[in-house]
């Protein structure tokens, strides 16, 4: 990685350097005239913030004018504009900036209400307001942040309020001050990163089931509150939701950072660990679909998924005991990208190859962090659903409640919170065909409306039951009462497989912005 993430690592300090710019306002005598610049050579002026990031000033640093006018919108004042520009080896990191106002000087004729500043980040006001209370030495903080792409661009702007009242004696009057820029660099892992998007977001709220959130609809990212457990608005997993948010990442490449790359999407932050779903399935198998002979409780196969048949396929053979009733069919086939039988449908077999679609590299292998999976029944709204699965729901007798290993599929929760609760605020995953039209994981769980595709979910009334995504968008299951009989939910049945993982925390962001022609790229941090 590079010598700025070791430097940090090693040294475990931030450091901070400041930039000055030096800004003359001098207020002429005789009638108000419009500003003009005093920028004879145009030159553009670059000074650096030690290892991190160039502040560039176009138009040079300079401003020098001898009269000053009111003005009907800040848009007609003064401005000088600069930008923070990442060097190279501060790419797959945040930049932490602090801008702030420095008072040299100023005419107690000038500390009027409508003598104004406005600093705008990319064009959006970040900081404004007036020096009616500044005093020479005062430090006035326009604005802060996050940098996470790779420049952000500012405009300062100094004006007279020509809509409040003004009087001559501001005129022949001196205001010097000096902005200066701040900045320290922190490790971006890629977790850090994506909650950093949501943390510096404006935010709206929306309620679902009566549960209100925070979104931040510029990134489209939301934080779920736990299932609404939290108090704090910001307290829970963030996750991406609506249509088509930019969560595409490289991923499972012959070299990284985007050679021979699958792309996948990122479901969201948890525990500060970033999780990925696939962007496609990779077949249609059974979950599970041993009979009363090898180990079921039924002919329809067995909804533990710590000992699933699907699980086998596609994790390491660590996680699991090998059972001599598989015929050493399935074990670790996607895991190892490999060929041979797989299972799918009521006791039987077929050919299966993921030479083209597993697993490809142990560099990929390793980025996979091991994880606890919750075994629990879900329920029928993103909140309860999550709370379901990982505390109060039921199991079948004898089940376990967690398995722990690396590869598995979406929770019902996941599919949930997936969607734009703008749009399906009403309802509920039982009736989520309402909002295919608004959940990105939509067209991936069901190659837009042609397949159904497990989930890891089991239901805890049937001892062969699962939750899935129909094709039309609704999740379903058999409980076993017959009421669902026409969406049979058996383990057995050949369904599309979506692999869902979560990343080491030990990954950083090396470039891109997320988006499908520019999906996020990874690097290793240290």
């Amino acid at each position: 990685m590079n010598k700025i993430i070791k430097k940090l690592i090693n040294n475990k300090y931030l450091f901070i350097i400041l930039v000055i710019l030096l800004i003359v306002l001098v207020m002429g005598t005789g009638t108000y005239a419009w500003l003009t610049w005093s920028n004879p050579d145009n030159t553009k002026l670059t000074i650096r913030i030690g290892e991190i990031a160039d502040v560039t000033f176009p138009k040079g640093n300079d401003i020098n004018t001898t009269s000053l006018a009111p003005v009907f919108t800040y848009e007609q004042g003064e401005k000088t504009t600069f930008s923070i520009v990442k060097k190279n080896d501060a790419i797959g990191t945040n930049i932490d900036y602090k801008i702030t106002l420095n008072i040299t000087s100023i005419a107690d004729e000038l500390k009027v209400k409508s003598f104004k500043y406005v600093l705008l980040s990319d064009n959006v006001i970040i900081g404004q307001g007036s020096f009616n209370t500044i005093s020479n030495g005062s430090i006035i903080t326009m604005g802060t942040g996050i940098i996470t792409e790779n420049s952000k661009n500012f405009t300062f702007i100094i004006y007279i309020d020509g809509n409040e009242e003004n009087n001559t004696n501001m005129m022949n009057k001196t205001f010097k001050a000096t902005i200066n820029v701040t900045a320290s660099v922190s490790v971006n892992t890629f977790a850090t990163y994506i909650s950093n998007l949501y943390n510096s977001a404006a935010k709206t709220t929306v309620k679902n089931n009566g549960i209100t959130y925070n979104t931040a609809p510029s990134v489209s990212l939301m934080s779920d509150r736990l299932g609404g457990s939290t108090t704090n608005l910001d307290a829970g997993n963030i996750r991406y939701y609506g249509a088509n948010p930019n969560n595409y990442v490289y991923f499972n490449c012959d070299t990284y950072p985007s050679t021979n790359c699958e792309t996948w999407r990122i479901i969201g932050v948890f525990n500060g660990k970033v999780k990925l779903i696939r962007s496609s399935s990779i077949g249609n198998y059974s979950w599970d679909n041993k009979n009363t002979s090898t180990g079921a409780e039924t002919y329809n196969g067995k909804n533990d998924w710590s000992s699933a048949r699907l699980m086998k396929l596609l994790n390491p053979s660590d996680y699991y005991t090998v059972d001599t009733n598989d015929n050493g069919y399935g074990q670790s086939l996607y895991y190892n990208a490999q060929s041979g039988t797989c299972f799918s449908g009521q006791n039987a077999t077929q050919t299966c190859s993921f030479t083209g679609s597993g697993i490809k590299k142990d560099t990929t292998r390793d980025m996979i962090s091991e994880e606890i999976w919750y075994l629990r029944n879900s329920n029928n709204h993103a909140d309860t659903a999550y709370i379901s699965e990982r505390t109060s729901g039921g199991v079948y007798s004898g089940r376990p409640t967690s398995w722990t290993g690396k590869i598995a599929l979406a929770y019902p929760s996941d599919y949930g919170y997936a969607a734009d609760f703008n749009q399906c605020g009403t309802y509920n995953l039982l009736n989520y065909d309402k909002c295919k039209s608004y959940n990105w994981m939509y067209p991936i769980q069901t190659n837009n409306g042609n397949i159904g595709t497990w989930l890891i979910t089991p239901v805890s009334s049937y001892s062969s039951s699962a939750w899935y995504v129909y094709p039309n968008g609704k999740l379903l299951y058999d409980d076993g009462s017959g009421l669902v009989n026409n969406f049979n939910g058996d383990v057995y049945n050949s369904r599309g497989v979506v692999p869902v993982l979560y990343l080491s925390s030990a990954l950083a962001v090396a470039s891109g912005d997320g988006s499908s022609g520019n999906p996020y790229k990874l690097a290793w941090v240290g």
